[in-house]
């Protein structure tokens, strides 16, 4: 349902929360895989190459997979101003930021499978920790702003 004399389009919170998906998160998890990566470099001797590198490739991997989610959610949320573009934004941010970074720490554990990495691990904690309550945060936004309803023609939560 539209308010008549209420706020809609793309501006305020609702454009900074698709700048968070298609910029900040891509510039985000990029800082936090490349943070990890050289903290692992340096634990790692050459004797242990092929995991380092399977490791990489498995980080890497999900890393633009996690990035592309983000984008695609973020500029369809942009461009099509439907019910199902803030449908697809929100499965976006779960799946594209916890739960594949979730996945990031559970690759590198299992694969490398080395204690003496701990503090290698803390970038990707942290990325999963702000992972889980950008996605929290967005989710309430898209479902209870009036901005949102109106731009998408949502129904009214209460």
């Amino acid at each position: 349902m539209r308010y008549a004399g209420m706020k809609s389009g793309v501006n305020g919170w609702l454009l900074v929360l698709i700048l968070g998906m298609v910029v900040m998160w891509p510039l985000m998890s990029l800082g936090a895989l490349l943070s990890s990566l050289s903290g692992f470099e340096q634990v790692y001797a050459k004797t242990e190459y092929a995991m380092w590198v399977q490791s990489k490739t498995v980080m890497w991997m999900l890393s633009i997979v996690s990035i592309s989610l983000s984008v695609g959610g973020g500029w369809r949320l942009y461009r099509v101003h439907s019910r199902e573009s803030v449908d697809l934004a929100v499965y976006t941010m779960w799946i594209a930021w916890p739960l594949l970074s979730l996945f990031m720490v559970i690759a590198a554990v299992m694969i490398l499978k080395n204690p003496r990495a701990g503090n290698a691990y803390s970038p990707a904690i942290y990325h999963l920790v702000f992972a889980v309550l950008g996605a929290i945060a967005g989710t309430m936004y898209l479902k209870r702003s009036r901005r949102v309803q109106n731009t998408y023609r949502l129904p009214v939560y209460v």
